[in-house]
């Protein structure tokens, strides 16, 4: 069973990370969840923390829905998150990141790429294969396909997971 981190830049209670989190546990994976515990669009690959008596701030909530799966709510960005998974903050390291729902799109203008890119890439570079998943819903979202959109990653992950890490 492939052990995966979920996370995203929107934060620990997004819904895109919750949809993402059970399609990857009902797809049989491995899951752990930790996110920001707010949201971090826009980070990149930032590594910022905040810290309580020199060490990372990080909660442990419980997310509905995922009972038995670890959770784990960061002061930090999603770069941060996945550099400390692949150094062992939330157990095992993760063989397989998969970072979002984002809520947007990833890419964009302003910025080169996402805090939910900036996770799949740090993923990438510490030994793990990173996906970054996004729903870009336009400038005045109606609806959300939240479940359409956490399926689409668990399609492709054969083809990912043949190629070398990173």
């Amino acid at each position: 069973m492939t052990r995966t981190l979920i996370t995203n830049d929107d934060g620990i209670d997004a819904p895109g990370l919750h949809a993402l989190a059970k399609a990857a546990r009902d797809a049989g994976l491995d899951v752990m969840v930790a996110a920001p515990m707010r949201q971090s669009s826009g980070t990149s690959a930032s590594i910022v923390a905040a810290e309580e008596d020199g060490r990372i701030a990080i909660e442990q909530p419980a997310l509905p829905g995922l009972d038995g799966v670890p959770a784990f709510a960061v002061r930090g960005g999603p770069g941060l998150v996945a550099l400390i998974a692949a150094h062992g903050a939330f157990g095992d390291p993760a063989e397989l990141v998969l970072s979002g729902v984002n809520h947007g799109a990833n890419v964009g203008r302003a910025i080169l790429h996402s805090g939910t890119v900036g996770a799949a890439l740090t993923g990438g570079l510490n030994g793990a294969w990173g996906v970054a998943i996004s729903l870009d819903v336009g400038m005045n979202p109606t609806e959300f396909h939240w479940d359409a959109a956490a399926a689409a990653p668990l399609d492709i992950l054969p083809f990912v997971l043949e190629r070398p890490r990173g």
